[in-house]
């Protein structure tokens, strides 16, 4: 037990898909092959608690103690084995999270529920998977908030919220409403003078100016200790919200706890779920929304070929879900075409169209010109054939038909991998215009392939059609939630349009589908260093060296030589190791 460091044996492919395989039975979480590296590392961690020496001891322990879903008083997971999932998901949170899902619910979902449920003032929210608590706690505080502009007595009104979550430590966090000063992100100023009391100064204290004072034969050397900032909520929030410990992926719900919601958030939840448990869930928590209630599901995250109960509402920036009223269910279904799910057995379901996005799925009739990338360096040459002789004689323009009329037929005639396989050559001469002819025609003729849909995103973020491309990405993930790729390009998307908690997200999702995502971990780094997280950069930039020295120093990484990428690495980790 004393060895830190003990020599372990070989973790193979057969260890991970027998530890893989209880996870997804026992907690709904899908492990991908990427993330075996980290899976040794944590069950290795875990084995050395218990001096463990021996994989199948370990999964033997595990198997013991975890008994069904069914059974178990703690939806069949064993203390250990939720030590274990602990250690291997992401709790990423913030205060206000989402904040285009924030706004909508202030300015329509909560004066829309306050309207309707005046008669009996009572108001039931879920927050699925709250990890810290700082959802439901944003929740709570948001719903004081819509009372006082509707012109409400709060303390006249019920207000219940449920925080539930997979991880006990998280959970201890939220119970007691406890957050540092770098914590707070999220809270205006207001905000936080109403709704928390600080604990702590923010003031650090210092030895006296006289070295008499500091150290005197026969005392103690005066301390200099240097608190952190800390703020507690206040009891009138607190007591708003009740946590407790629960597995989405259990088959029953209990129905003393959850019931009768108005509204659930339940976002980046799932994207870790495998489609079938993913599919279980939704219809649990729909069963649990009462009719008319809302529902909120993370921005890579969709419905599509998961559930076609809800109803989608789509607003200018977010989208979100409401459980029809009595008798709209049917119709909402009865409009809808009926097509083939991929994910499991065939039944009716619906196709993305603008059910599922922030925007319709639009193809432009004319490409606009491409700007450079948010994140890398465009070549100039991508300007280049995409300015177009805009001054074109009438006999041109009939001539230019009889070339697009040439190119359909073309492209008619090329099966889906064909025409992806060309676009991609167009995209890499940054032949935009060209490309999305091929890519467009690639995706018409197989929907359901996420390498298409991610091509033609790539393409899209290229041309600055960010809206696009973002759906596109939700839709390969909704067909693969471990599609690494489109994860990359929406956390480029929020980072761009300064939605900096999901940017965030989403690089962890990267990073947890790949551990080796180069770009992701830079990308990473770069939020935390410009926002003043010195210590989250660099650890994000320590990980992106490391994932750097396995490739060559000239290969390219998104356009840029690896051996640039790792002197910025390197330089950006001197400087922030300075400033500690």
């Amino acid at each position: 037990m004393n060895n830190a460091n003990p020599s372990w044996p070989e973790f193979t492919p057969a260890d991970f898909e027998r530890f893989r395989q209880l996870l997804l039975e026992k907690s709904g979480l899908l492990f991908d092959q990427n993330r075996q590296p980290v899976m040794q590392t944590v069950i290795q961690e875990r084995m050395h608690v218990y001096g463990l020496r021996e994989y199948s001891a370990y999964y033997r322990l595990l198997e013991a103690t975890t008994q069904s879903l069914d059974q178990s008083a703690q939806n069949g997971m064993s203390r250990e084995l939720r030590r274990l999932v602990e250690s291997l998901v992401i709790n990423e949170t913030a205060f206000f999270r989402n904040r285009e899902h924030f706004r909508v619910l202030s300015e329509t979902v909560l004066p829309d529920l306050i309207q309707r449920k005046i008669a009996t003032k009572k108001l039931r929210f879920w927050s699925a998977g709250c990890s810290t608590g700082q959802e439901p706690y944003s929740l709570a505080i948001a719903t004081l908030e819509a009372l006082q502009k509707a012109g409400q007595i709060p303390s006249a009104w019920q207000i219940e919220v449920v925080g539930s979550d997979i991880s006990d430590r998280a959970l201890r966090i939220a119970q007691h409403g406890r957050y540092r000063n770098e914590e707070m992100r999220g809270l205006n100023p207001d905000q936080i003078r109403h709704y928390f009391r600080p604990l702590t100064s923010d003031a650090v204290l210092t030895a006296p100016l006289d070295p008499n004072e500091i150290y005197r034969p026969g005392f103690s050397p005066l301390p200099r200790p240097r608190q952190r900032a800390t703020n507690e909520l206040v009891p009138e929030i607190r007591q708003m919200v009740d946590f407790f410990f629960f597995n989405l992926a259990t088959s029953v719900y209990p129905a003393d706890k959850l019931n009768n919601f108005d509204l659930v958030l339940c976002e980046n939840v799932t994207i870790y779920f495998s489609p079938e448990i993913t599919r279980k869930v939704v219809e649990n928590i729909y069963k649990t929304i009462n009719e008319g209630g809302y529902f909120f599901i993370g921005y890579s995250e969709t419905l599509w070929q998961v559930s076609d109960r809800f109803k989608l509402i789509n607003m200018p920036e977010t989208f979100y879900y409401q459980k029809p009223f009595a008798g709209e269910l049917d119709k909402l279904r009865s409009s809808r075409p009926r097509t083939t799910n991929n994910l499991g057995k065939h039944h009716p379901t619906t196709k993305l169209r603008e059910r599922d996005a922030v925007k319709p799925l639009q193809w432009p009739g004319n490409p606009q010109q491409p700007t450079t990338s948010n994140l890398w360096p465009v070549n100039p040459r991508s300007r280049s054939g995409l300015t177009g002789k805009l001054q074109k004689s009438r006999s041109g323009e009939a001539g230019m038909a009889g070339d697009e009329k040439g190119l359909s037929d073309q492209l008619d005639n090329m099966n889906w991998q064909e025409l992806l396989a060309q676009g991609q050559k167009l995209v890499a001469e940054y032949r935009f215009e060209k490309a999305s002819s091929y890519l467009e025609k690639a995706l018409s003729k197989a929907p359901e392939e996420v390498e298409a849909l991610c091509a033609l995103a790539d393409l899209k973020l290229k041309m600055s059609e960010y809206s696009t491309a973002a759906e596109l990405c939700r839709k390969a993930i909704s067909l693969d939630r471990l599609a690494e790729p489109a994860h990359l390009m929406l956390a480029m998307i929020n980072h761009k349009e300064g939605h900096l908690d999901e940017a965030i997200q989403e690089f962890k999702h990267t990073i947890y589908i790949n551990p080796r995502a180069v770009v992701a971990y830079i990308r990473l780094a770069d939020i935390y260093r410009t926002n003043g997280y010195p210590k989250e950069a660099l650890r994000e930039y320590r990980q992106a060296l490391v994932a750097l020295k396995q490739h060559s120093p000239d290969e390219l990484v998104e356009g840029v030589p690896v051996r640039l990428l790792i002197q910025a690495c390197e330089q950006n980790i001197a400087r922030l190791t300075q400033l500690r």
